[in-house]
């Protein structure tokens, strides 16, 4: 809808690979993470997380919804630059989706949400996509320090960690058919 922001889509896999700088990959981290549209996002998971009394050691009311709210916002910044910059940086990936744009409905569902298994490497060669499972592991572990002690266990970092990673899967599937959806919606 033109809301959320999208810095790391590439809208044509088929044309020639061009990599990107690691100033690039800072630029994708920073928006990624601190545009306007991502505080409302951060408000959202931070509601949801009070209504369902997600880590009640912190409390009901506003000091509870703004410890949630800051845990929210802590966990998509850190994800956002262990995934797409300071990983991709040091093991020279490309932290961009590649839309297929065309194909079979199981074709472009496959392509995307391999992307969190598969991506480009920095000269544009398919690899493991080693930044996005140790990147949102490094995540979930950095969240560790602050989020409450009953919720440092191993049962609930993996919870954060599958969440996380079918989210990214998920998103990936939104930015393969995102534009087919607006031009059907919009007739842009």
């Amino acid at each position: 809808m033109g809301v959320l922001p999208n810095y790391k889509t590439v809208p044509d896999s088929s044309a020639p690979y061009a990599p990107i700088r690691s100033r690039q990959k800072l630029f994708i981290a920073f928006h990624d993470s601190f545009d306007m549209p991502m505080f409302g996002v951060a408000g959202v998971y931070a509601g949801i997380a009070q209504l369902s009394d997600q880590y009640p050691a912190w409390g009901q009311g506003l000091g509870g919804y703004a410890r949630r709210y800051g845990a929210a916002m802590a966990d998509q910044a850190i994800g956002n630059y262990m995934t797409e910059a300071i990983l991709p940086i040091a093991l020279h990936h490309d932290p961009r989706y590649f839309r297929l744009g065309q194909g079979s409905a199981f074709r472009r569902v496959t392509h995307a949400v391999s992307w969190v298994i598969v991506n480009r490497n920095d000269k544009g060669r398919l690899m493991f996509n080693a930044p996005e499972i140790l990147g949102t592991a490094g995540t979930v572990g950095i969240a560790s320090l602050y989020y409450p002690s009953a919720d440092r266990n191993l049962h609930q970092m993996s919870v954060r960690f599958g969440t996380q990673v079918a989210f990214d899967a998920g998103s990936s599937a939104l930015k393969e058919y995102w534009p087919d959806i607006r031009k059907k919606l919009f007739h842009k």
